[in-house]
């Protein structure tokens, strides 16, 4: 099995909690 839709969703999700933070 591959994880790399997992690892995008946690990328983004990521990312979105990282500009709500800026």
């Amino acid at each position: 099995m591959d994880n790399i839709e997992l690892d995008l969703c946690y990328f983004f999700k990521r990312i979105i909690v990282v500009e709500r933070l800026a």
